[in-house]
C-alpha cells in the first residue's frame, strides 16, 4: 500500500512538470513592422548651357533629376530642404551654391508627400568652365593624368507626419565631370597661287590638333587679306570638315582674290612669281558635339612675305 502511494506521488510530480514546460514554450506575440520612411534617389545628371546667346560660356549648368518616394502609409509635410554641393579637385575643394529644387509640378509653400506617392524635381547649379576645360596636355604636361574633378551633392530634408513626429532623411550623389582639352589651331604656310590675270588664289595650310576622345569640326573660317599694304580680299567659309578624335590634321584652304582694285605692281609681282608682302587676319571656329560648349573660337593675325607659286 505504501509503495502504491509513492508511485502516485511520482506520477503527479511528472504531470505538473510537463504542464509547466508547455506553458513556457508558448509562442511570443509578433512584433509590429516599422513604417518605411520616404527616401531620395537621383537620376542621370545632365550638363547644359548656363548662358543664353553665348558660344563661350563662363560656366555650364549641371542638372540632377531628383525623386522623393514615399512607400509607406503616412502623409508627410516637408518642413525644410537643404542642398549642399562640393567640387573636389586635386588642388582644391570648392563649395558650390545649388539653386532651389524645382518640383514638377510646381508647389506653393511647403510641399506635402502623400502616402504611397512620390515627388519629382530637378537640382540645378552652375559649374565654372575651368573645371571642365583644360589646356592641351602637350602644352601643359602636368595636366596629363590629373584626376577628373568630381562633385558631391547632398540633399537633406526634415519631414513631419500627421502625428507630429519628425523624420530626417538624406542622400548623396557623386558626379565625375568630363575632361575636355582645348584644340590647337596653327597656320603653317601661306602662298599666292598664280591662276589667271584677273583672279588668283591664296593657299592657306592650317594644322588642327584634337586631343579629345570625340570629333571636332572646322565649322567656320573668316578672313581679311592685305597685299602690299592695300586691302585685297575678304570672306568666310563654313563646314570645312571634321577632325577625328585624337587626330592632328592639316587642311589646305583656297581663297579667291582679284586685281581689280589693286595697283599694277602687285599684279606684276604675281606674274613674275616674286614674293608678295601680305597681312592676313581673321577667325577660325572649331565646333564640338556638346550643347554646353558649342565652339572653340580662335583668332589669327599673320604678316610677312608670301611666295607666288604656279
Amino acid at each position: 500500500m505504501k509503495r502504491q502511494h509513492h508511485c502516485f506521488l511520482l506520477y503527479a510530480v511528472l504531470v505538473s512538470i510537463s504542464c509547466t514546460t508547455v506553458k513556457k514554450n508558448d509562442t511570443p506575440p509578433s512584433l509590429t513592422t516599422p513604417e518605411p520612411l520616404p527616401a531620395f534617389s537621383f537620376g542621370n545628371p545632365v550638363l547644359g548651357s548656363a548662358a543664353a546667346n553665348s558660344n563661350v560660356p563662363a560656366a555650364v549648368l549641371l542638372q540632377i533629376p531628383l525623386l522623393l518616394d514615399n512607400p509607406g502609409h503616412d502623409r508627410y509635410e516637408i518642413q525644410n530642404l537643404d542642398l549642399q554641393a562640393t567640387l573636389y579637385r586635386k588642388d582644391e575643394d570648392r563649395i558650390l551654391k545649388p539653386e532651389t529644387i524645382q518640383w514638377s509640378p510646381p508647389t506653393e509653400g511647403r510641399p506635402f508627400l502623400d502616402a504611397s506617392s512620390s515627388l519629382s524635381g530637378t537640382i540645378s547649379f552652375k559649374v565654372p568652365l575651368e573645371n571642365i576645360l583644360f589646356e592641351h596636355p602637350a602644352d601643359s604636361p602636368e595636366a596629363e593624368g590629373t584626376e577628373t574633378a568630381t562633385i558631391a551633392c547632398t540633399v537633406v530634408s526634415l519631414l513631419q507626419n500627421a502625428r507630429g513626429e519628425p523624420k530626417k532623411i538624406d542622400q548623396t550623389i557623386t558626379i565625375p565631370l568630363p575632361r575636355i582639352y582645348k584644340p590647337q589651331v596653327q597656320i603653317i604656310s601661306i602662298a599666292v597661287k598664280r591662276a589667271e590675270l584677273i583672279n588668283t588664289r591664296l593657299k592657306v595650310r592650317i594644322l588642327i590638333k584634337n586631343p579629345n576622345p570625340f570629333p571636332l569640326s572646322l565649322s567656320r573660317f573668316s578672313y581679311e587679306l592685305y597685299g602690299n599694304g592695300r586691302f585685297w580680299a575678304d570672306g568666310n567659309m563654313a563646314d570645312l570638315g571634321t577632325i577625328a578624335s585624337n587626330e592632328a590634321q592639316e587642311k589646305d584652304i583656297y581663297l579667291l582674290m582679284n586685281f581689280i582694285n589693286m595697283k599694277r605692281d602687285l599684279l606684276d609681282q604675281v606674274i613674275a612669281l616674286k614674293s608678295v608682302q601680305y597681312r592676313f587676319h581673321g577667325d577660325v571656329t572649331i565646333g564640338t558635339p556638346f550643347s554646353y560648349l558649342p565652339v572653340f573660337p580662335f583668332t589669327f593675325d599673320r604678316a610677312g612675305n608670301s611666295p607666288v607659286i604656279e
